[in-house]
C-alpha cells in the first residue's frame, strides 16, 4: 500500500493549479507561451524558465542539490495557482488591487515544495533506503502508460513541458513517491507491521473500537415472516453445535446465508464505533463478550445474528472506507508518526541547506512576467 499523504497532496495542488490554469481559461504552447491579453497581466512561461540554466545549482539541501528545472517547476506551478484563482484566466499582476503582493505567497509554496520532497530523500538516506529494481521498472512502466495514454512519448513530452514539467522532474518527483514508501517501510515495517497492538491500542484508547461479523436476512424484499423463520432456524442451530473453529463455521454461514454484500469487501468484520452503525447494530454489539454470539437483532435491514470479534487494528474502519480511504487503523497511526519524524528530517535538513547566490538574488516578478 502507498503511504504519499504529503506527496500526494502537493503533487495534486501543484498539477490541478498548473491545468487548470493552462486547460481552463488559456492557452499554453510548449513550456507555457504568455497567455493572451485579458483581465491581467499575461505570463510567459518559456522566457522564465530560460532565465537560468535547467542543472544552475539553487540550493543544496543536506547533500542533494535543488536545481532550477526542480525550483522552476514548483515555482510556475504556484503561479498557476494564482491565475486559477484569479478566475481571469491570466494572471493578475504581482499586487492585486489591494496591494497585497503575490510574491511572497508564490515563493513560500514553492519552497515548502520542494523542501518537502528533498526532505524524503534525505530521510532515505537516513534510513538506507533507495529505489529499488522493482521501483524503477514500476515508475518505467507507468511512464510508457502515460505516453499510451498522450499518443506517444513526444506528445507526452509536450504535455509535461505544458504544465511546467521536465521528463527530469517527472521522474525525480515519481522517484521520490516510493523512497516515501520504501522509508516508511524501513521504520515502520510493510503495512505497518512493527507498530505492535499494545501501541495501536493506547493510540486509539478513545476511539472506542467495536468489530464483529454478522450474518444479515434482509426483510421487505418477500415474505417477512419466512425471513424471520429462516433467521431463527440458522440461529437454532448455531446454538445447538459446539464446534472447534467456530470464526470458520460462522464465516461458512455467512457465505450461506448473509444478504449484506459488505461482508464481502469486508471478510474479517466490520470495524466501527460509536454512531457508525445503526443503534440497535452497535448497541448489541457492546452487550457481547469477544466471541459471543447475539440473539436476532433486528434493525431497518432486517434480522441480524451478529458475531462480536477482537479489534483487529489491520482492519479499515467502515466509516473511513466511506470516505474513500483505504489505511488500516494501525497503517494511519503509524502514518501519523511518520509525518512527526518527516518534521524531524525537515527541521535537521534545513539546518544544513544552503541558498546559493542564484537562489539568494532570484526575483520571480522579474522572471515571471
Amino acid at each position: 500500500m502507498k503511504l504519499r499523504k504529503i506527496l500526494a497532496l502537493i503533487l495534486c495542488i501543484a498539477m490541478a493549479a498548473a491545468f487548470a490554469a493552462s486547460c481552463d481559461k488559456t492557452e499554453t504552447i510548449g513550456n507555457g507561451d504568455k497567455t493572451a491579453a485579458g483581465n491581467g497581466t499575461g505570463i510567459d512561461f518559456d522566457a522564465a524558465y530560460a532565465a537560468y540554466k535547467p542543472d544552475d545549482v539553487m540550493i543544496t539541501a543536506g547533500d542533494s542539490e535543488v536545481t532550477w528545472d526542480l525550483l522552476y517547476y514548483f515555482l510556475a506551478a504556484s503561479v498557476d495557482e494564482v491565475i486559477n484563482m484569479s478566475g481571469s484566466g491570466t494572471f493578475p499582476g504581482w499586487s492585486d488591487e489591494e496591494g497585497l503582493s503575490y510574491k511572497e505567497q508564490v515563493t513560500t509554496r514553492a519552497l515548502d515544495g520542494v523542501l518537502t520532497y528533498k526532505t524524503i530523500e534525505y530521510g532515505a538516506t537516513l534510513t538506507g533506503v533507495s529505489l529499488t529494481d522493482d521501483d524503477l521498472a514500476s515508475i518505467a512502466f507507468d511512464r510508457e502508460r502515460a505516453e499510451e495514454q498522450y499518443g506517444g512519448a513526444e506528445a507526452f513530452e509536450t504535455e509535461l513541458k505544458a504544465h511546467r514539467m521536465s521528463g527530469e522532474v517527472y521522474a525525480y518527483l515519481s522517484g521520490i513517491s516510493y523512497l516515501y514508501d520504501n522509508a516508511f517501510a524501513a521504520v515502520y515495517g510493510e503495512g505497518a507491521s512493527k507498530i505492535s497492538d499494545a501501541e495501536v491500542a493506547a493510540a486509539n484508547a478513545d476511539a472506542d473500537w467495536l468489530m464483529a461479523k454478522h450474518i444479515l436476512f434482509l426483510t421487505g424484499t418477500e415474505d417477512d415472516d419466512a425471513v424471520l423463520a429462516k433467521a431463527e432456524e440458522v440461529l437454532a442451530q448455531i446454538n445447538s453445535l459446539d464446534v472447534s473453529d467456530f470464526g470458520a463455521y460462522f464465516d461458512d454461514l455467512i457465505k450461506e446465508f448473509g444478504e449484506d454484500p459488505g461482508m464481502v469487501t469486508n471478510p474479517n468484520g466490520y470495524l466501527f464505533t460509536a454512531g457508525d452503525m445503526v443503534p440497535e447494530f452497535e448497541d448489541a454489539t457492546r452487550a457481547l463478550d469477544f466471541g459471543g454470539v447475539s440473539g436476532l437483532v433486528q434493525t431497518s435491514y432486517g434480522y441480524h445474528i451478529i458475531y462480536r470479534i477482537p479489534v483487529d487494528y489491520d482492519a479499515v474502519p467502515s466509516s473511513w472506507q466511506q470516505q474513500g480511504y483505504t489505511y488500516s487503523v494501525r497503517q494511519d497511526f503509524a502514518s501519523m508518526q511518520f509525518q512527526t519524524d518527516i518534521e524531524a528530517w525537515r527541521q535537521e535538513m534545513e539546518n544544513d541547506t544552503v541558498y546559493s547566490d542564484l537562489y539568494n538574488k532570484l526575483d520571480i516578478t522579474k522572471i515571471f512576467k
